[in-house]
This record gives structure tokens, sequence and C-alpha cells, in this order.
């Protein structure tokens, strides 16, 4: 049985406990986030959203969701999987270089740009460097990424480094 046939069995659990840890923190985030630039740019606002929404469609969904084994699944990425089997092909082999680069390039800009708005206010930055910390530290590697296969996503290296 070659590997992709070992982790195709093994589909990850998806449960109430993505639902309720990561979604909510990521979505608090974005909400403040966007405030944090309305108040300030309400056009770069709406950029920041269609930002967000390209880096979750291409970064998530086309790198990372259309090679993994468990393609077309629900799994604790919540909907990526899903969205990549309807929008791309199943597609495969290791990540490139630069696959592997761009969502930690582009993870890192959604978090920076609405600190560069809020550098003023130390509470709303003190707010969502903890969100940042809990989300990256705790919930994603100890609970989202903890039963996944997909040793080529760097949400499960980022995992298994900080479970070491």
């Amino acid at each position: 049985m070659n590997e992709r046939a070992k982790t195709e069995s093994k589909a990850p659990v998806f449960g109430w406990r993505e639902w309720f840890s990561f979604l909510p923190l990521f979505i608090t985030y974005i909400i403040l986030g966007f405030y944090a630039i309305f108040r300030i740019e309400p056009l770069l606002a709406f950029g920041y959203l269609a930002y967000i929404l390209a880096f979750y469609v291409v970064g998530t969904s086309y790198i990372f969701c259309a090679k993994c084994p468990h393609y077309g699944q629900r799994c604790s990425y919540i909907f990526a999987g899903l969205l990549a089997k309807r929008l791309f092909k199943q597609r495969y082999g290791d990540c490139s270089r630069i696959e592997r680069t761009y969502p930690v390039v582009a993870l890192m800009l959604l978090f920076i740009i609405p600190m560069l708005f809020v550098l003023d206010n130390l509470f709303y930055l003190l707010t969502l460097l903890v969100l940042i910390v809990v989300m990256f530290g705790i919930v994603k590697p100890f609970i989202v990424c903890a039963t996944c296969q997909y040793s080529h996503c760097f949400g499960k290296a980022l995992s298994d480094k900080v479970k070491r």
C-alpha cells in the first residue's frame, strides 16, 4: 500500500473543537482588524477583506488542500478542503519552496496590516497580539492540526514543532 493510500484511509477528525476554538478566534481577529483599518481608511478595510478571501482561496485551498491526501473531505481546516474540491482539481506531489513560503508571508501580512492602524492604542494592539498567540501557539497546533496526516502543510509542520 503506498503512502497516499495509507493517509487517505485516516481522514482527520472534524468536530466541534475546530468550530468552537480556532474559527471564532480567527473571525474575531478579522472583525477587529477590519474595524481598526475602517476607522482610519474605510476603502482600505474592504481591500483587507478581499486580501483575506484571496489568501484563503489561493493560500489554503489551492496550495495545500488540492494536494492533501484528504482532498474533498471535511477536515479541521473547516471549509478549505471542500472549497478546493469545487474550485481546483486534485494535485499531487510535494509543495515547492514558493508554495510553502507564500502562506506564511501572506498570513504574516494578514496579521500585521491591522496592527499598523492601532499603534496608537496599546490595548487594541495587545488584544490583537494575544489573539494571534492563542490561535497559532495553542489552538492550531494542539486542536486543529493535531489529527491531520498531511505532513507537507505548514500548519502541520508548525504543530509538530510546537509539540516537541
